[in-house]
């Protein structure tokens, strides 16, 4: 139902291929083929893929288990809910981030946009089905910048090599579990859920 990971060593060793045409035979030209397909399977990696059809599946089709898996895409989709609103199960603390009010709730000049649902698949996460809620950007007028900048490639450049050439040096990093839930805005946003996504433990 998902794709198994590729290795960054499929893309390399095709460059290298690609970089000796003179050197071409009937083997060389079976690996970059095979190479080829490993790297284009590659850029589908975590997405949930039909195992018959190939097509890529809605998180209604996978809670309707369509992929053999529909309980664990239920209670996948049941963490998000309670990780956006006010936890669910005691498994799943909540943020407050999100909550849910009747349509004629919403101001008459605000302007509504969608929730999109990605489902992934995380071999080496402790939660190995995954779905995030994300809100429809393009429908929502906001007159500042939307975006959550990241160090540039040349910040991450000095931070390592100021680390490898300083003598006894060491390096770490962590990660910040739901950095961005709950921050705070001005005014809330307001976005339709259809019913159909959401499971009945939520």
């Amino acid at each position: 139902a998902h794709q198994k990971p590729t290795s960054s060593a499929s893309m390399w060793a095709l460059q290298r291929l690609r970089q000796r045409p003179g050197r071409y035979n009937m083997r060389s030209t079976q690996r970059i083929q095979l190479l080829t397909t490993q790297v284009r399977n590659s850029q589908k990696i975590n997405h949930i893929f039909h195992p018959d059809t190939g097509k890529r599946q809605t998180i209604i089709k996978l809670m309707e288990g369509s992929t053999g898996e529909g309980d664990l895409w239920k209670t996948a989709c049941s963490n998000e809910f309670g990780r956006l609103m006010q936890g669910i199960g005691g498994r799943i603390k909540g943020t407050n981030t999100m909550h849910i009010i009747p349509r004629i709730a919403i101001p008459p000049d605000r302007d509504v946009t969608y929730m999109s649902f990605v489902c992934e698949y995380k071999p080496h996460k402790t939660e190995k089905h995954r779905v995030r809620m994300c809100v429809g950007g393009d429908q929502l007028s906001f007159p500042e910048s939307p975006s959550s900048p990241a160090a540039s490639m040349t910040d991450v450049k000095l931070l390592l090599n100021s680390t490898i050439s300083t003598p006894n040096a060491r390096f770490a990093t962590c990660d910040i579990k739901d950095f961005y839930l709950n921050t705070p805005m001005d005014c809330p946003e307001y976005a339709f859920i259809n019913w159909r996504t959401i499971p009945d433990k939520a």
